[in-house]
């Protein structure tokens, strides 16, 4: 995870704010370019050795790159320069050629990069990573955060050119979505069920491989852990995959609420003790071995009522432009869920669930929809994922020098999941079918009867404050 900072120099002022929070996504290394009336900064967190400082510099062309990339095998961000730059034809065609080619990789990343006295800046396909602009008559800001006025980039294949010249920011498509539609499918013979299972088992389980991408065999990683189906999930996927000499923090955030007078006892405390049993008694049983083992550690993150208000101001400034009362429940959950907790083990690869809800059904509201109501739904739930979830998400969680990876947003899995048939994600009773199943797959019964909870209630982040219990979620935040 990295942190990006482009700017002609009438934003100088607001990069001054911006710039601590760049700081804190990259701690192991923060550059700066300057040319004539534009000044590029970037902060690195290093996880592959050895360090690749930014902004890279070649010839004349400089890359502001946050990301990683799973199906190549170079250095991500030596890569990134040497497709978008290594071309003897400079026109406005070949350069979308190139960043199409970028866009056909697997991963998650956005850049900025400068060529010819032009910006070109864009998000990956989904948007798994942060952008935000501003453009005005002083020039142009192109960030990993924002505040009042800036814009975040649209993803799906859009990109930006900015020229310093005449101040003329443009917007393009390099080519039209590489996803598919949601399937309308309604049904499948009951004989093709298992293949379909089995094969969205391992699909998963090839999203989950592509990320375990470590800085050092025995490299400890993390799953965002409420303890429901997904979650759960990707840490038995892990457990199967990583090394034996690493560790899985499975990371459950508890808050205080002094509206409903609870602590910290809450509904996804509770269900990750008992969903953290599980994984360690499938993690025996594989090993045929009794004794209890440090595979799984559970870190239980209690958060006192004064702790979450005085956070408050800055996940606000955080998960900009997305500002409602939902939003804010949902950043704080994250925000303190990805805090470094009073350990030396601190991994900084996070896992995340985000996703399979929006691709398999997985709302309440999803079992009262059928046929092409439903894949209607689908469709805009994934649609609104780089703006409604990713950004926000990414913002929030790299504030803490986190990398945040989502195995269910791969490419391959999402292709699959898009052309998966209705019967396999909600029946109008139960969600997420094709998951449940896998779970008895892999030999958890009890994950597999979990019912969707949202983390702001799963954690009682949501409306702690006394008197805010008629507030909705769409509200905004005053």
């Amino acid at each position: 995870m990295c942190g990006i900072l482009v700017y002609t120099h009438g934003f100088r002022d607001v990069a001054s704010s911006l710039r601590p929070f760049i700081q804190r996504r990259g701690p192991d290394y923060y550059g700066v370019k300057n040319l004539d009336n534009l000044t590029a900064e970037s902060s690195v967190l290093s996880l592959r050795s050895p360090i690749t400082p930014q902004p890279m510099v070649s010839g004349n062309n400089i890359l502001c790159y946050n990301g990683q990339l799973y199906n190549n095998s170079y250095m991500d961000t030596l890569k990134v320069m040497e497709t978008l730059s290594t071309t003897d034809d400079s026109s406005s065609r070949a350069k979308a050629e190139a960043i199409e080619n970028l866009f056909s990789f697997e991963g998650e990343f956005a850049f900025v990069y400068i060529e010819n006295n032009i910006i070109y800046f864009a998000r990956d396909q989904l948007g798994r990573r942060s952008l935000l602009y501003k453009q005005n008559e002083d020039g142009i800001i192109i960030s990993s955060v924002g505040e009042p006025g800036f814009v975040e980039c649209l993803a799906f294949g859009v990109f930006y050119t900015y020229d310093m010249s005449t101040n003329i920011l443009e917007t393009h498509s390099a080519s039209k979505s590489v996803y598919p539609p949601v399937s309308t499918t309604l049904d499948l013979e009951p004989s093709s069920e298992p293949m379909y299972v089995d094969n969205v088992l391992n699909t998963l389980k090839e999203a989950v491989s592509r990320r375990l991408v470590l800085p050092a065999p025995n490299t400890d990683v993390a799953v965002l852990f409420s303890g429901g189906l997904d979650c759960t999930l990707l840490a038995a996927l892990i457990d199967d995959l990583l090394p034996p000499t690493s560790r899985i923090y499975l990371l459950n955030v508890a808050f205080e609420n002094r509206r409903t007078n609870t602590m910290y006892d809450t509904p996804d405390r509770i269900l990750a003790r008992r969903s953290y049993e599980e994984l360690m008694n499938r993690r025996m049983k594989l090993d045929g071995n009794s004794e209890s083992n440090q595979r799984f550690v559970l870190t239980e993150i209690d958060v006192p009522y004064e702790q979450a208000c005085a956070a408050k101001d800055q996940v606000v400034q955080l998960m900009y432009p997305n500002a409602s009362v939902m939003d804010l429940s949902i950043a704080l959950a994250f925000y303190f869920a990805a805090m470094p907790q009073d350990s030396s083990e601190n991994p900084r690869i996070i896992f995340s669930g985000l996703g399979a809800d929006e691709l398999y059904a997985g709302y309440s509201r999803h079992t009262s929809m059928r046929n092409s109501e439903l894949a209607e739904e689908l469709q805009l739930d994934f649609s609104r994922l780089p703006h409604r979830n990713l950004g926000r998400d990414d913002r929030v969680i790299s504030d803490q020098a986190r990398d945040v990876r989502y195995p269910f947003l791969d490419k391959d899995f999402v292709n699959l999941a898009l052309e998966t048939p209705l019967c396999l994600k909600s029946d109008g009773v139960d969600t997420k079918i094709a998951l449940r199943k896998v779970a008895l797959l892999m030999n958890l019964p009890l994950v597999s009867t979990e019912k969707k909870r949202a983390i702001q209630f799963g954690a009682r982040s949501a409306k702690m404050d006394p008197g805010s219990g008629r507030l909705k979620g769409k509200d905004g935040l005053n």
